[in-house]
């Protein structure tokens, strides 16, 4: 059997270097090595044509682009495609051949065409990791400063700017070499040695300058200060010492800046890359294609800094016109022709070996859950990749650019420290003396990086090691999954991490596969590796204390009894609102977790869920199923486990994610809230799988007959069982009934026959009925929402369209009545859409009241035909639908009539019966709208009242027609008393007489004494007429003698006398026409003031004034009397009040008349 370290072609223990370093380009041994293993890919053929193209184009056209930017991702080889530039560009002698040479046989014709062209010019190349030589670290400034500080050191000048500078000085004098003797008699010691202290040597340096007769004492002195000084200088300065120095070197010569990681120590920064556009652009513009900057990233130069503005963006990538793109699929080619290269012989036995045990081979390494990783896809591959396995190039190249970026362990790891070359090369050197049936596992390589990781890495895995509790077999397993853990695209189970862990062909899976089963329980044990569900995955330090603090957090039965519920119900059986049964049903439930109803609901069914963390046994549960459908779960603990694990990991989230955490913190907690996901989603695929397997129990005993695999079709049939027991009359509604059947019941004019109606659901009518007429017999109140309520329960279960359907049909088949807001309904009668209303609206479902209608008697139609043929005067039908119909329209008409009457006594309050008429209307509103058989126990209850309105209507009919003799004759006696009131202080005795009488007439019963204002209005009128008369004489005289006082007063005003006798006609004629006193005494005061306004219109003189005739005899002083003095009170009730009042009032007057004339002031 063939050792692994025979096999291969070239010495696998020779000393490899991938890494740059400056000092390397010196080397010649390292120079050969590499450019004799380089592996020429497709890929890097044309990308070597791209740059020399880019590059030759650039210097022949004397362009000023001379940037080329070199990208690709870690692990591309762009760092050695740098390298490998800086020796053919150089193009030495390396070993007796030019370094071109070297590759002649390797590139392409063109290519090789290319490097024999630069091969003519006078190149030199300055290679450096722009990173390792920063200083200051990301500094726009710097970056200048380390392209001066490279430059200088190619030159064999100082490191030190100023010190370079002084050297160029004294180069330039031709002094330079005395310089440094002298230096090295002065100090012992040579200049190269101390020229990067200047200011340790400043004395030295200045007898040197002295004693090499380079400058004076004083200058030497200031210029030796000046040495040891900061240094600043611009991108346009540098590239002017750039320029000199092409400038010396001739039109052949090319100068090339090779910069590795620029994009990593841009990382981002604005101001960075624009320096370094800025350093490009000026090297372009003052050496035209004879200084070049070349660069590499693992971005694009497109995307390096976001943050630039359109128009710098351009000139960048104006600047780096040569581009290119590296990838990581060459890397797998490189490693196996440079070191895993094998010799014939060795090929052949490989081949041979793959072919009589490929399903071996495969079965051993194969992963699981459908994961696409990479094994041999051939013998030819199996022979170029031994001894590794595909898929572990992709996966270790990801794993250490994951690692980098993602994590604190690998921010050593880098192109420039490190490589996938070296990391396959250290790991086959460590099995080179295995044999030939050794495969090398996934925790190989970490021995590779551990020089790269930081200490709280090695740390974890330094206490794993001196753990007595875990064996070598457990680190292994510990390495196999930190190389992994950033990896995306591996699933970490147990199976997959056994196919990482197979070291050789030879070996037993199972047996492996029980020991990492073993190893994984004991890492978790140790906290070193935390269970998610089937996978597994390494713990950092940090992550291994979120963990033990995530583990004390307190996890409420109650929170987990809500989780249970909500998942189980809501997402797993898809239950969170109602049951539907048959399409048609649907139902509510209990949905009851351990015993606890998780959301405090009463419902008639339970659906129940019993969890290991319970504790019960199975007779318990069966007797639990009483009514209910209890799921009893496998007695598997990791359901309960991984509700607990989620509900304190989120617990803790809630409680300490934060945006002022510290960034490894928070990347763990973020990492976490993913974790969270999956853990919400391990639990809902474990819980399910519980559901599936578990014991179900309906009505008091285990179901056995469930034979359904999906927890939703098994919960459907359970449920389905325990509907059909708990709701034995279901099936009495043998049709689902919907609201356009409802609807249909009230918009059929005709209707067929009850029993037809009810068809198959005649049980269901029937068991209503019985229950209303139950109800009715012990005068109980039955509203819609009672009925709803009775028969959606047990043993019914109806719908709520079957339950409405039922009361559509009894309502428009008149066997029940709805009361509504006080109205009742007749189903016969009612508007289609109110009927639809009633038996649909849920909301008024709690205000309409049913009452069973009961059979009318023949006698009582009889009854009630013969009452109201006689109130409504025309021959009624015995059909009781007829007779209702009759009987409230004609009630209707009559109170119609009555409204007529009542709206004249309000105009004329003193018309009689309006107490009779607002009885007989209450009478006929009941009459008016109730149905049958309320229409009909009404009339039997009130038929002596009913039989009497007739006779009593009429006498009202008569009285209120239009043009009624009686009517008018009572309008005449209220005239008199209109009359009477009017003038009450002015009449008689024998007036008064007659008004008592007038008053009697009008209030006698029925008016049965009304013939008599015939007579006693026209006394009353004589009477009034007579006292008119007399008084009228007496009024004439008092206007003769008005007149005659104001015509003296008038007489040089003769339009004011016409005006006055115009005023005495007026009022004469007045006196005459008027047929009340009161009215006939006001006329002679309303002349009186006319006539003293007419006076008061005489203009004024202021002459004096003509003597008149004697003066008119002065009227004797008159008094004023308030007439609220004459009242002896001001509340009037009855017509008694009336009279005390005028009597005192006439009392009062007469005797302030003794005293003499008086007004009366209002």
């Amino acid at each position: 059997m063939s050792i692994i370290g025979e096999m291969f072609e070239k010495d696998i223990d020779r000393p490899m270097n991938p890494v740059i370093k400056v000092s390397d380009q010196t080397d010649e041994k390292v120079i050969f090595q590499e450019l004799d293993e380089y592996v020429v890919t497709k890929e890097i053929d044309e990308n070597l044509e791209k740059f020399y193209k880019g590059l030759i184009d650039g210097i022949s056209r004397d362009t000023d682009n001379i940037g080329a930017w070199i990208s690709g991702d870690f692990g591309s080889g762009k760092s050695h495609f740098l390298k490998i530039l800086s020796f053919l560009l150089k193009n030495s002698i390396i070993s007796g051949k030019k370094s071109t040479e070297y590759l002649q046989k390797k590139v392409s014709p063109p290519v090789y065409a290319y490097m024999q062209a630069m091969g003519k010019k006078n190149v030199e190349t300055v290679l450096f990791d722009i990173d390792a030589e920063s200083k200051e670290g990301q500094n726009a400034d710097n970056l200048v400063q380390i392209y001066l500080m490279v430059f200088n050191r190619m030159l064999g000048l100082s490191t030190v700017p100023s010190v370079a500078d002084l050297e160029r000085h004294i180069i330039d004098e031709g002094k330079y070499d005395l310089f440094k003797s002298k230096y090295q008699e002065i100090s012992g010691r040579s200049w190269e040695d101390e020229r990067t202290k200047p200011a340790f040597v400043r004395g030295r340096i200045e007898k040197a300058l002295v004693a090499a007769g380079v400058y004076g004492e004083d200058d030497a002195r200031d210029i030796s200060k000046k040495a040891s000084e900061k240094y600043e200088i611009s991108a346009s300065d540098f590239t002017k010492l750039v320029k000199e120095h092409c400038d010396k070197m001739g039109e052949n010569y090319v100068l090339l800046f090779l910069v590795d990681e620029v994009g990593q120590f841009i990382s981002g920064n604005t101001q960075l890359m624009l320096k370094l556009q800025t350093i490009t652009q000026e090297l372009g513009t003052a050496c035209r294609g004879h200084a070049w900057n070349v660069v590499t990233s693992q971005e694009d130069v497109d995307s390096i800094a976001p943050d630039i503005n359109n128009k710098d963006y351009s000139k960048i990538q104006g600047r780096f016109s040569v581009r290119v793109k590296m990838s990581s699929s060459d890397v797998k080619e490189v490693i196996e022709k440079r070191i895993l290269s094998k010799k014939g012989d060795y090929v052949d036995e490989l081949q041979a070996y793959y072919d009589g045990n490929r399903d071996a081979i495969h079965n051993k390494l194969n992963f699981d859950n459908g994961m696409n990783i990479r094994l041999y896809k051939d013998k030819k591959e199996y022979s170029a990749t031994y001894p590794f396995v595909p898929y572990q190039y992709q996966m270790l190249q990801t794993m250490l650019t994951q690692l980098r970026n993602k994590s604190r362990a690998g921010k050593n790891i880098s192109n420039a420290a490190r490589s996938m070359l070296k990391t396959f090369r250290d790991t086959v050197v460590a099995y080179k003396d295995k044999d030939s049936k050794t495969v090398i596992p996934m925790y190989a390589f970490y021995d590779s990086l551990t020089p790269e990781l930081d200490s709280p890495t090695l740390q974890v895995f330094y206490n794993a090691t001196k753990n007595d509790a875990l064996t070598e077999f457990d680190i292994n397993a510990l390495k196999t999954l930190f190389l992994v853990k950033y990896y995306d695209g591996l699933t970490t189970s147990v199976a997959n991490i056994t196919s990482m862990m197979v070291s050789s062909f030879d070996e037993d899976r199972i047996t492996l596969k029980k020991g990492v089963e073993d190893s994984l329980e004991r890492l978790t044990t140790q906290n070193l590796v935390q269970r998610n569900g089937d996978t597994y995955m390494f713990l950092t330090n940090e992550e291994q204390e979120v963990n033990i603090e995530i583990k004390r957090e307190t996890v409420d039965i109650g929170k987990r009894i809500q989780e249970i519920s909500r998942v189980a119900f809501g997402e797993i059986l898809d239950l969170s609102g109602k049951y539907r049964y048959d399409g048609t049903h649907q139902y509510s439930f209990n949905r009851i977790v351990d015993g606890e109803n998780a959301e405090n609901t009463s419902y008639e069914l339970n659906l129940s869920i019993s969890t290991p963390a319970r504790k019960v046994d199975g007779a318990t549960l069966a007797m639990e199923s009483n009514g209910s459908v209890v799921l009893e779960l496998p007695a598997d603990d990791r359901v309960i486990m991984q509700c607990n694990e989620y509900i304190s990991t989120e617990n803790y989230l809630r409680k300490n994610m934060s945006s002022d955490l510290p960034t490894q913190k928070k990347m763990i907690l973020e990492a976490k809230e993913m974790e969270l996901k999956a853990m919400k989603a391990r639990f809902k695929d474990l819980l399910t799988d519980a559901l599936q397997n578990a014991k179900i129990y309906v009505n008091g005993s285990q179901s056995t007959d469930i034979n359904e695999t999906n927890p939703k079709s098994r919960v459907d049939k359970a449920m389905g069982k325990l509907i059909t027991a708990t709701y034995s009359k279901m099936d009495y509604m043998r049709n689902p009934k919907n609201k356009t059947l409802i609807e249909q019941i009230f918009k059929n004019r005709t209707l067929s026959p009850f029993d037809e109606c009810c068809g198959s659901e005649k049980l269901a009518v029937n068991e209503v009925i019985d229950f209303l007429s139950i109800q009715a017999r012990s005068n109980a109140t039955v509203r819609i929402s009672n009925i709803m309520e009775k028969y959606k329960k047990k043993p019914y279960g109806f719908t709520d369209y079957d339950i409405e359907w039922i009361l559509a049909l009894l309502f428009r088949h008149n066997k029940i009545a709805l009361v509504y807001e006080g109205v009742t309904y007749d189903g016969k009668k009612v508007d289609s859409s109110r009927g639809i209303d009633l038996v649909t609206k849920t909301r008024d479902f709690d205000r309409v009241e049913i009452k069973l209608r009961e059979s009318v008697s023949s006698a009582s139609i009889n009854r009630a035909a013969d009452i109201f043929k006689t109130i409504l005067a025309k021959s009624m039908q015995l059909d009781e639908g007829a007779l209702v119909t009759a009987i409230n329209d004609g009630s209707k008409e009559i109170m119609s009539d009555i409204d007529g009457y009542l709206g004249q006594i309000k105009s004329q309050p003193k018309y009689p019966w309006k107490s009779e008429l607002e009885q007989m209307r209450s009478l006929l509103n009941d009459t008016a709208s109730a149905g049958s058989p309320d229409l009909f126990i009404f009339i039997d209850s009130n038929e002596d009242a009913l039989r009497k309105l007739r006779s009593d209507l009429d006498d009202k009919r008569s009285f209120f027609a239009a043009d009624s003799p009686r009517r008018r004759l009572f309008d005449r006696g209220l005239d008199c008393l209109a009359a009477y009131e009017k003038d009450a202080y002015y009449v008689s005795d024998e007036m008064t007489r007659i008004k008592g009488l007038i008053d009697s007439a009008l209030s006698s019963d029925n008016l049965v004494d009304l013939p008599k204002l015939n007579t006693l209005c026209a006394e009353f009128n004589d009477a009034l007429e007579g006292i008119l008369n007399k008084s009228r004489a007496g009024e004439v005289e008092k206007l003769n003698g008005i007149k005659s006082w104001h015509e003296s007063k008038l007489s040089d005003h003769s339009e004011l006398i016409d005006e006055l006798s115009k005023y005495y006609e007026q009022a004469k004629n007045d006196i005459g026409n008027t047929t009340s006193l009161s009215d006939l005494y006001a006329v002679s005061t309303g002349f009186k003031m006319k006539a003293a306004d007419l006076e008061r219109r005489i203009p004024k003189k202021d002459t004096p004034a003509t003597p008149r005739g004697p003066a008119e005899p002065k009227a004797a002083p008159r008094s004023t009397i308030s007439v609220y003095s004459l009242l002896p009170k001001i509340e009037v009730n009855d017509k008694k009040d009336v009279d005390e009042i005028l009597n005192t009032m006439r009392d009062r007057l007469n005797e302030k008349l003794k005293a003499g004339p008086f007004d009366i002031k209002l």
